[in-house]
């Protein structure tokens, strides 16, 4: 699954290549379908490959390894704040097989539209340019592309160097936010407090368990803490 795996024009391939190695704060942002066309490796690897860092929304959770150095966090509502506010701060976001929507960048505010340069990738076109003007539109299955777009990469430039400071930056941001929820999630009040359900939760589970979790309240916990311990579990 996909059967069938197309693929965009080489020239916007290039094009797209090309953004990437000009960006200073790029952020990809992966969607449910990283999952759907089994792109795990492809997207670890061109991450590791320019240090770019990596959010999911709610769909894409689970498709990175959540204890990765480039790993932020979840996006939207549901979300985190500081991962949200991570890619308001890039000058580059890379959709990585999502359709973008209002409701998984908190209402079109991470990013504003018209505030970062956009590579979108998709395989259905429709997705491309509803919210978000694509710089570069690439239309195809997010495996195949990604192959495409990374061996463009190592044609052109040797790997860099990590970015140690952009690391540094999502270790201050997730820092930041375990010092608000550490104590909650260490509380030991009755009733049992939300945050130390999640951690227990997290410390329980496999890399091969599954979770389940309904909408609304529930979500909010459970995408924001409960850290995943392997890829590849649909979220």
């Amino acid at each position: 699954v996909p059967p069938l795996r197309s693929s965009p024009e080489p020239e916007r391939v290039a094009a797209a290549a090309e953004l990437l190695v000009k960006a200073k704060r790029p952020v990809m942002m992966c969607g449910i379908g990283v999952h759907c066309s089994g792109a795990y490796h492809e997207v670890r690897e061109l991450a590791e490959f320019l240090t770019i860092p990596v959010v999911t929304n709610p769909g894409g959770k689970g498709c990175f390894p959540e204890n990765h150095p480039l790993y932020v966090g979840v996006t939207s509502g549901y979300g985190s704040e500081y991962a949200n506010e991570f890619v308001r701060q890039g000058d580059l976001v890379f959709f990585v097989a999502t359709s973008a929507g209002a409701h998984t960048t908190e209402d079109l505010t991470a990013p504003e539209p018209g505030a970062a340069k956009v590579i979108h990738l998709d395989i259905d076109p429709v997705a491309i340019g509803r919210n978000y003007k694509a710089d570069v539109p690439l239309i195809g299955d997010a495996k195949v592309t990604l192959q495409k777009l990374l061996a463009t990469l190592k044609n052109r430039l040797a790997k860099p160097a990590p970015k140690q400071a952009r690391i540094k930056e999502i270790a201050r941001a997730i820092k930041g936010f375990e010092a608000i929820v550490g104590p909650m999630k260490a509380s030991n009040a009755v009733p049992v407090w939300p945050q130390r359900i999640m951690k227990e939760i997290t410390q329980f589970l496999g890399p091969r368990d599954i979770i389940t979790s309904d909408t609304g309240q529930t979500l909010c916990w459970t995408c924001r803490m409960v850290k995943l311990k392997g890829t590849g579990r649909r979220y």
